[in-house]
């Protein structure tokens, strides 16, 4: 069966899942599909679906996944509904080249409040893997992260 079908059926399923309340199977079907796929079908949502899914994956560790995989426009989105507390837990669980590549993705502002309330030692960490000459990564995130550091 061609990947583009695999995707419609997810999609299809999904949607008429959350048409009809089944959250329960929902939840099932989330923690059973892979980041990349997942984040096709957040392209196919409304804006409030697609924060609703988001909401019903209970483990920071593929909420990070998720996010990492989600076209930009959509990672704001969700991170838009998000205070800063979860960022940070789900922050966490995720690679710090992830995370700084995603802070690069957010205005000064957000990026500066969730490095704030990131534990010091990944900060520190995530700082480090910025300083890394082969990794290609904002140099704005940096600036933020010495700020906080310095401080």
């Amino acid at each position: 069966m061609p990947i583009e079908a695999n995707s419609d059926i997810l999609v299809d399923s999904i949607k008429r899942l959350m048409r009809r309340g089944a959250f329960s199977h929902l939840v099932k079907i989330i923690n059973k599909t892979h980041a990349a796929d997942l984040s096709v079908v957040f392209r196919f949502l409304s804006p409030a679906e697609r924060l609703r899914l988001f909401d019903m994956i209970r483990d920071n560790e593929q909420k990070g996944n998720l996010l990492s995989e989600l076209d930009e426009h959509l990672f704001l989105e969700i991170i838009e509904g998000m205070d800063i507390g979860s960022i940070v837990e789900v922050f966490k669980t995720m690679p710090n080249d992830d995370v700084a590549d995603l802070i690069g993705k957010l205005d000064d502002e957000k990026s500066e409040a969730i490095l704030k309330a990131m534990p010091g030692i990944q900060l520190k960490r995530i700082s480090d893997d910025l300083k890394d000459p082969k990794k290609d990564k904002r140099i704005r995130v940096l600036y933020i992260v010495a700020r906080i550091l310095i401080r």
